[in-house]
This record gives C-alpha cells, structure tokens and sequence, in this order.
C-alpha cells in the first residue's frame, strides 16, 4: 500500500512539474520581452555624446545662422525677416536692414 501511494505521489509530482512548465512564466513573459526589444531599439540609435563631444549636436551649433553685421548677434536661419526687423530696430535704430543682414536684403530684392 505505501509502495502504491509513493508511486501515486511521485506521479502526481511529475505531472505537476509538467504541467507549470508547458504554462509559461506568467505575464511578466511578456512584459519583459517588450522592455528588452524596447531597450535594443535605443541602444541602437546613435549617441548624441555627452561633454565636447556632442554639444554641437545638441546645442544646434551646426544649424545655420544669420549673423547681424553690426553687433555680431546670432539668429537661427528660419527666423523670418520681420523678426529680424524688430532687432534692427531695437538694437541698431540708425541703421538700414541691409546694414544688419545684408544676404537677407539680398535674397529679399
């Protein structure tokens, strides 16, 4: 009888390590793979760099720009000629458009 009910244990302990094999880990199967194809997607984008390196890349310093030619100020290329108006008049009130940004009068006529 004990021989029986060992056999009877055994088995059942099979059929259990069997059956919590073929169901899986449980949802955080999922969640994980997810997270990992996730996480090689950014690895495989290209690194903006930290210190020297990258600050071109993140400052924009290879944007082009449009250089006032009185005070020497920057402006980003895509301002638009009435934004730039309005420095001309603030900052340089005796001088012509064509003084400050002579490409843009250029471009302009």
């Amino acid at each position: 009888m004990e021989a029986e009910t060992h056999q009877l244990l055994l088995k059942y302990i099979f059929l259990a390590k069997c059956f919590l094999l073929a169901m899986g880990k449980g949802s955080n199967v999922q969640k994980k793979q997810a997270a990992r194809a996730r996480h090689e997607k950014e690895a495989s984008k290209p690194q903006g760099g930290g210190g020297l390196a990258g600050k071109a890349s993140r400052t924009g310093a290879n944007a082009p720009k449009v250089v006032c030619q009185i005070c020497r100020t920057e402006f980003m290329a895509s301002q638009s000629d009435s934004q730039l108006m309005g420095h001309v008049e603030n900052k340089h009130p005796n001088k012509t458009f064509a003084d400050c940004f002579p490409e843009r009068a250029k471009a302009k006529a």
